[in-house]
């Protein structure tokens, strides 16, 4: 009984740090409290505003980049696509490298698109990633199933593109700019 009681109290004194909880911490309620805060937040182009419409060709990888505020994990990424589209599609998350796309960290599962109208599709993770805050990320999108049209964005980051098969590298090279594109996407953060 003495050693539980012993335990117990290194435990409590482990939880808190000068009368401060920790982050990350089990809370007195038995929840997890989380360093990044709590709650949802959207980074990117949300409300679909955009100005005209690019082809998206089959096996070439299309690279946004964007920059997370708060820390947490991306729940889904959201891409704007045009009409008439009959396509499977991936999006993945990249590592920033010096402005460039770097290292994958995470790629979604594929998605099926058959659409008659423009519309957001979002695409998910079987593991979700975790992000930094004031981290600059970088977006991807790959069909393997057909080009596909999406809209270039009133405003938003530049888009560059390289060819790469069927599936996404697990560090982007081969990069070519592509000028005045700019994809409408919004990536969701649970924080």
């Amino acid at each position: 009984m003495r050693k539980l009681l012993i335990l117990s109290l290194l435990l409590a004194f482990s939880l808190t740090f000068y009368g401060q909880r920790l982050p990350g911490v089990i809370a007195a309620s038995g929840q997890v409290s989380s360093p990044c805060g709590g709650g949802t937040s959207n980074y990117g182009i949300t409300d679909g505003s955009y100005v005209d419409f690019q082809t998206m060709f089959e096996n070439y990888i299309y690279y946004s980049s964007i920059t997370i505020t708060t820390c947490g994990t991306v729940t889904s990424i959201n891409s704007l696509i045009g009409t008439n589209v009959s396509t499977h599609s991936h999006m993945a998350l990249y590592t920033d490298n010096a402005g460039s796309p770097g290292s994958l960290v995470a790629n979604s599962t594929s998605l099926a698109v058959s659409q008659t109208t423009n519309a957001y599709n979002s695409y998910t993770f079987s593991i979700n990633p975790s992000v930094q805050s004031s981290t600059t990320y970088w977006v991807a999108w790959l069909s393997t199933g057909g080009n596909f049209n999406s809209y270039i964005a009133n405003s938003g980051s530049k888009t560059v593109m390289y060819e790469a098969g069927s599936s996404f590298p697990a560090t982007a090279t081969g990069i070519s700019i592509a000028t005045n594109c700019y994809a409408p996407f919004y990536v969701t953060v649970q924080h």
